[in-house]
């Protein structure tokens, strides 16, 4: 039980600690631009940058292509952005005697806007407690409360199905899942406080059963 909770948190925390430095919309004509510096000066006319880019599932899509020298920036006009997902760049410049090599990834998604990683991660760490706590709840219940016991159980196994889904879509199909995760967290914070009500009102209805049989014996 504990390894598969720390494969699930690892799962989570690896969608938001390799966060994309950019990010880009789906379909729409993107122009890759990384800065050419040359001992703190910008890289000479005569500068030449490749850049490699793969794919979401990591098969080549830029082999080795010569960007545009602009002076401070070279850059790299990507038209085919059918593809959403995370994708990973590689740009080797060599300018004069002098080479260098950056790394960083951007992503397209449907939205074309940054995301919240920070706050998204903070949500799927309360989505996994919220499901082990309806999970430990509905096993410590006792037998009198059989419909609860039902309710969160289904709503702990159901939290981990969506919330495992919504992962997966992020990773491998890179659509913007933020308000997904966010809708279900919502949702499970209105299950919580009917589950609230409902055992409130079940302890004052055994707190007036209580005085009701002390009166009697009275």
């Amino acid at each position: 039980m504990k390894k598969a909770l720390f494969l699930m948190i690892l799962l989570f925390v690896g969608i938001v600690i390799a966060s994309p430095s950019f990010f880009y919309k789906m379909g729409d004509v993107i122009d890759l631009k990384v800065p050419c510096d040359n001992a703190g000066k910008a890289c000479s006319g005569s500068a030449v940058c490749n850049v490699s880019i793969m794919y979401p599932n990591a098969t080549t899509f830029i082999d080795t292509q010569t960007m545009s020298n602009n002076g401070d920036f070279h850059n790299y006009t990507l038209s085919d952005t059918d593809v959403p997902g995370e994708y990973q760049t590689i740009v080797f410049c060599v300018d004069g005697n002098q080479n260098g090599t950056s790394t960083f990834s951007f992503k397209i998604n449907t939205s074309g806007d940054d995301e919240n990683d920070q706050q998204i991660l903070a949500v799927y760490m309360i989505l996994i407690a919220m499901v082990f706590g309806y999970l430990y709840a509905a096993f410590k219940l006792d037998e009198g409360h059989i419909i609860p016991r039902m309710i969160l159980f289904f709503t702990g196994i159901l939290n981990l199905v969506v919330a495992l889904l919504i992962s997966y879509i992020d990773l491998v199909y890179g659509f913007s899942t933020s308000k997904m995760i966010l809708y279900l967290f919502e949702g499970n914070i209105f299950i919580v406080m009917i589950l609230m009500v409902y055992f409130l009102l079940d302890i004052i209805k055994k707190s007036a059963n209580i005085k009701e049989k002390k009166s009697e014996v009275l």
